[in-house]
């Protein structure tokens, strides 16, 4: 049986829809990664991430690039900087009631994780019919925590299963890749693009017990790297409306993960010591961009994201080996993730000028898709019912987003500069990015 534990796998699951199976082990740590994925540049985001269809300028290399054609014959340098403000739930502190099950009393707080990166970085040689690309993009990064206090059953301490915790995690992927792009007919371009992506993870998850001793310490380490492609597909059915096909077929993984249980001797226990691989999710999407006027553009994408097939599989990430048949495969059954389609409305407007101003705006619905405990936790024949109990507490903090976007960007001889913000309750993006032509 494959396992993997954390946040690893799950922050991986931004990337998007994904083929085959795998597996992740539901931890509070796993509840705390926030799942938001946006295509790189100022200008999309400015757009609310919409792009497939428009696809032009240097970010088509990794979003769509069949774009790279639409991109003139001078050479292109870009550089995009990006800040994360994540505002992420978790359950902190409270008590449960039971016969029913009620988690009304248990007090959800907010972790916040800041983070600075150059998130994309690219050069582009455009010729007549064809166009070659090369890029960097910062595709995860995270550098998070929190800490929380037991969460008992009401009125019997003892009866606690929601342990204390304290949790940091780093995970970092870089992608480096080369895309080509050639004219079909004057309508129709097709792209394709290979990369290489190095990951790395580091990740610490202490449970205490009420007296404050340590009850079990996992840990979470890997350095590795793999390969991925893209495909596109770009049709302009007038110099007014173009519609784009973008697939993106993400890396494989290996990691290595260990827990640690106190015995009552002061000992340590190990319950699980494995390396397991696991596949990033793939991304499907198609948009649309239609000029209204010569200064109007409205953009449309929508894609598929199927982070339901990361819960394909869910072992216990406590017990691996011959301490395997201690979990409760009915308990890991219940934690999923939800697919999700997500539809993203973008516009920009042009002002005419002697250095011409854009204004962009954009709009979409990120649709809950973090772990939850489909399943009443008292209703089902459990082996370990206060595990249920457990698991129904932590993986309840899934909300819908709404996300508004604006941008500006302003258009030299040679140069483009674009600035965007991306807001919402849990999540505030900015960026901004330079385009240098030569």
């Amino acid at each position: 049986m494959r396992a993997t534990t954390l946040s690893a796998a799950v922050a991986l699951s931004l990337l998007a829809a994904s083929s085959g199976a795998w597996a992740i082990a539901p931890t509070e740590a796993t509840a705390l990664i926030p799942f938001n994925f946006s295509n790189p540049g100022a200008r999309s985001l400015g757009m609310g991430g919409a792009f497939l269809g428009a696809a032009d300028d240097a970010t088509a290399a990794l979003v769509n690039p069949a774009g790279l054609t639409r991109l003139g014959l001078e050479q292109q340098f870009s550089l995009e900087y990006r800040n994360y403000d994540r505002s992420v739930p978790y359950a902190q502190q409270g008590f449960i009631t039971l016969d029913p099950y009620d988690n009304s009393h248990v007090l959800y707080r907010d972790s916040a994780a800041d983070d600075d990166e150059v998130s994309y970085l690219s050069w582009v040689l455009p010729r007549d019919r064809w166009a070659l690309a090369l890029y960097r993009h910062q595709m995860v990064k995270f550098n998070g925590g929190h800490s929380s206090s037991a969460i008992p059953f009401q009125g019997d301490p003892n009866g606690t299963f929601v342990r204390p915790v304290s949790s940091a995690t780093d995970l970092e992927i870089v992608t480096y890749g080369a895309s080509f792009a050639w004219n079909l007919s004057d309508n129709l371009s097709i792209g394709a693009g290979v990369n290489w992506n190095d990951f790395e993870l580091r990740s610490n998850l202490d449970r205490f017990n009420l007296d404050g001793s340590l009850a079990v310490r996992q840990q979470q380490r890997g350095d590795d790297d793999d390969f991925g492609y893209n495909l596109g597909l770009l049709y302009r059915g007038s110099d007014s409306f173009s519609i784009g096909i973008s697939y993106r077929s993400a890396p494989e993984f290996r990691y290595a993960y260990t827990a640690d249980f106190t015995a009552t001797d002061g000992s340590m226990l190990r319950t699980a010591d494995a390396t397991t691989p696991f596949k990033a999710p793939d991304v499907f999407g198609v948009g649309v961009s239609w000029r209204a006027t010569e200064r109007l553009v409205f953009n449309l994408d929508v894609s598929r994201v199927g982070y339901g097939n990361l819960t394909e599989t869910v072992d216990d990430p406590f017990f691996t080996g011959q301490f395997a048949a201690l979990g409760d495969p009915q308990i890991l059954r219940s934690v999923r993730i939800r697919d999700t389609v997500e539809p993203r409305l973008g516009v920009e407007y042009a002002f005419d000028a002697a250095t011409p101003i854009f204004v962009r705006g954009g709009l979409w619905r990120e649709k809950a898709h973090t772990l939850e405990f489909a399943a009443d936790p008292e209703g089902l024949n459990f082996s370990n019912p206060n595990e249920a109990i457990a698991f129904a507490t932590l993986f309840d903090t899934a909300k819908d987003q709404t996300h508004v976007s604006v941008g500006f960007g302003a258009l030299f001889e040679h140069f483009q500069l674009d600035v965007a913000y991306d807001r919402s309750d849990r999540l505030d993006t900015l960026s901004v990015s330079g385009v240098y032509r030569f």
